[in-house]
């Protein structure tokens, strides 16, 4: 059984310049804690074999998505 916790610094860079500080990682994915700089706007991306999950713990922002059936921006803040 697994146990972790944030670690104090980080540990690498997304391609978008978050911090990134990796949390779990199992068979079948992994979990990172990722911190966004203040005024950053990321490219969209497009995963093929992935999903992505956010959780916000701090500060605010907006995520846009689109799927066949819709499309929207979502107003990040904590507990989001």
């Amino acid at each position: 059984m697994k146990q972790t916790t944030i670690p104090n610094r980080p540990e690498a860079k997304s391609p978008a310049g978050a911090d990134i500080r990796f949390l779990m990682d199992g068979p079948s994915g992994n979990m990172i804690h990722s911190t966004v700089p203040p005024h950053q706007i990321n490219r969209a991306t497009v995963h093929a074999s992935v999903s992505e999950f956010w959780f916000v713990l701090e500060g605010r922002g907006e995520i846009w998505r689109k799927t066949v059936e819709e499309e929207r921006v979502t107003v990040l803040e904590p507990g989001v």
